[in-house]
């Protein structure tokens, strides 16, 4: 079934990059230990950061109101976009933790779009090296007779571990919110939970929604409407984490604080 919710913000970001044509090609980065990975972004496109290992935990981000940030668990890839033309959104550090037990550190700035890298990839392979050349002399000539093939032995099966240690970090689950009393009849019976994870906030629904939901919270001073994505039936998500939001069902607005 065809989703009737706003496109995910995270994937209109991936979206922009994937079809900028402010650089022709990525930016690689000959990377070595205690380097800073410096990124160039322009407000409103974003850019691509490929890790040469997977994530183990979500982004680690300094200046989280003004800068969008997004990394999934057992991806290398981090989208950051500027999101903000206020005069302190210029920077922003970003901390990857990775399962090579490495922290990348990385510095993006907001710069005009002629300026702009849609990607970066974090090379940890040395660009130059030299080889050097190898005289090739003449090889014997081998003369086939015929005689039989050895009988091929089939290799051992190489014996897998019975377990594998994976070392997951789980986020922290936040629960304590509360709607509105005051719409006892439609609020109760619309809204099942409310809970987030540091990075998104998750809004379960009593019974299947039957109508258009939206979402609204106070963003830098001003009321703007979040996008809300479908986790799962009657299961919806939207990005970020916020003191307090409105959720809109039909003509019903049901205030939410955390």
């Amino acid at each position: 079934m065809k989703s009737k919710y706003p496109i995910n913000i995270a994937a209109a970001l991936l979206s922009a990059v994937a079809f900028s044509s402010f650089a022709s090609n990525c930016t690689i980065l000959n990377y070595q230990d205690g380097d800073v990975v410096d990124v160039k972004s322009s407000f409103n496109l974003g850019s691509r950061i490929q890790l040469p290992a997977k994530l183990i935990r979500p982004p680690v981000v300094t200046n989280a109101r003004k800068w969008n940030v997004g990394g999934d668990i057992g991806s290398n890839q981090i989208v950051i976009a500027p999101d903000s033309l206020d005069k302190d959104a210029g920077t922003v550090m970003v901390f990857a933790f990775t399962e090579d037990g490495k922290v990348y550190d990385i510095k993006a700035k907001r710069v005009p779009e002629k300026e702009h890298q849609a990607c970066v990839i974090v090379d940890k392979r040395p660009r130059f090296f030299y080889a050097p050349a190898v005289e090739l002399k003449a090889q014997p000539k081998v003369v086939k007779l015929d005689t039989p093939p050895p009988p091929q032995v089939k290799a051992p099966a190489k014996v897998m571990p019975e377990l594998e240690k994976e070392e997951k970090i789980k986020p922290l689950i936040f629960t304590r919110y509360d709607w509105n009393e005051a719409i006892r009849f439609v609020g109760n019976n619309y809204l099942s939970d409310v809970y987030d994870d540091g990075r998104k906030t998750f809004i379960r629904l009593a019974k299947e929604n039957q109508g258009i939901l939206t979402v609204s919270a106070q963003v830098n001073g001003r009321n703007v409407e979040i996008p809300v994505r479908e986790v799962e039936p009657q299961l919806l998500a939207v990005n970020g984490v916020y003191s307090s939001f409105v959720v809109h069902a039909g003509n019903t607005k049901i205030p939410v604080t955390r």
